[in-house]
């Protein structure tokens, strides 16, 4: 395989640590977040374009652009989660029996049901045992094995959005894109082994936590239904930030041409652990220091409606009434693990969006026993509203001329 990527510069800086991620510094709102985020999605894009240009391009000729609704720096990322998946999880689909995924997809759907604590239960026996197993060997790359990756993200219940993306690009591959198959997986392994390094000199700062929650999470989540989720790698949060970028700026002018703009709000950023938002009440601004009635208080005051959502799990269904229009744009706000599904649900669904960060994560549900309110930087979400920002002006990593260079090999 003939492929490199270029060698990054470290850019780390003091932080502290707190699990699994934190985008704050000195209990301050850390500025430098986004502008490292906005550069480092910039060279992603910049050292990938050329490279896979080709195959993106012939992937969406023969998917059809309109009906894809989909760009091509959108199409690149879809490259880099191929190979960050393949990177972390091949080998993982050793399947016991051919009952194995077929009986993971019915958990999945008895959770949707009264039906659900019970199917959590059970998935949180059973995972361990028969979806997160060390890897016996180093797989080939082939669509065989891609398949197989694909079926196996799809019984984690994890990743309902993103095995949709990348069902597309095996279709695609096997109707042919302009060259072998196992090339283009290869580079695309490359190219994330490539991302994996230039994301942690940069980005990595705002991830320390992840490493050492993992080296005590195997024991502690050993039966817990979602072991998976807060199990995932550094490389994925640094995965999910990047996406979360591209995907705004691919939607930034259809949502700045909407008529009406409405943020959406985890009820995790909710001081007290009985707060009435929890249960679909609106917010009573109760408590002094909320960081949840701080936010709705301070948008109301420029004209944004919001509404609050209890859990990820409610996001798909409170975007109903916003489907496949033009003049309302949603801001979402998630941590980072959630935030590209959730960007992923509203583009689905035809809805202008753009994406925010929560500072750090710290619900009970996954992260800590008694659950820690979660902050949100105000000054990100009122740069997100915005209309009179400059959006043609480009940032210089944007336009980079590409530096991935065909000739040199990867070990």
């Amino acid at each position: 395989m003939n492929a490199t990527f270029p060698q990054p510069g470290a850019l780390l800086r003091p932080l502290s640590c707190f699990p699994t991620y934190n985008l704050k510094e000195n209990n301050e709102a850390a500025p430098d977040f986004y502008s490292e985020l906005e550069y480092v999605s910039g060279k992603v894009l910049a050292v990938g374009s050329d490279h896979f240009g080709n195959d993106i391009r012939c992937f969406l000729k023969q998917m059809s652009i309109p009906v894809l609704n989909q760009t091509e720096s959108e199409c690149l990322f879809d490259i880099l989660m191929i190979g960050t998946f393949w990177n972390h999880y091949q080998g993982k689909w050793r399947w016991d029996s051919p009952f194995t995924q077929p009986l993971f997809h019915a958990l999945i759907v008895m959770r949707k049901t009264a039906l659900k604590k019970q199917a959590d239960w059970l998935r949180g026996k059973l995972t361990g045992r028969l979806l997160d197993r060390e890897a016996k060997k180093v797989h080939p790359f082939d669509l065989e094995n891609f398949q197989k990756l694909i079926s196996w993200l799809s019984a984690t219940g994890e990743y309902p959005n993103e095995t949709r993306v990348l069902h597309r690009w095996l279709n695609a591959l096997y109707n042919g894109i302009g060259r072998d198959a196992y090339e283009f997986l290869a580079e695309a392994s490359a190219y994330a082994v490539w991302f994996d390094d230039y994301a942690r000199k940069h980005l990595g700062a705002y991830t320390r936590g992840v490493e050492s929650f993992l080296a005590t999470h195997r024991e502690k989540y050993r039966e817990r239904e979602d072991r998976l989720f807060c199990g995932r790698p550094q490389a994925e949060y640094f995965l999910n930030m990047v996406g979360a970028e591209i995907m705004n700026q691919a939607q930034r002018q259809a949502f700045l041409n909407t008529r009406k703009k409405i943020v959406l709000l985890p009820t995790c950023l909710a001081s007290r652990s009985d707060c009435p938002t929890k249960h679909g009440s609106a917010c009573l601004h109760c408590t002094a220091g909320c960081s949840l009635s701080k936010t709705i208080g301070e948008l109301q005051k420029i004209g944004i409606e919001t509404v609050t959502i209890h859990h990820n799990s409610d996001y798909a269904k409170r975007l109903k009434p916003w489907a496949n229009q033009s003049h309302t744009g949603i801001v979402g706000t998630a941590c980072v693990l959630n935030l590209l599904s959730g960007g992923y649900e509203m583009k689905k669904r035809n809805i202008p969006s753009q994406c925010a960060y929560l500072d750090f994560s710290g619900c009970k549900r996954h992260w800590t026993k008694n659950g820690i309110p979660t902050e949100l930087s105000l000054s990100r979400i009122i740069h997100l509203l915005n209309p009179q920002e400059k959006e043609n002006q480009k940032s210089e990593q944007l336009r980079m001329k590409p530096i991935f260079n065909r000739k040199t090999t990867v070990a």
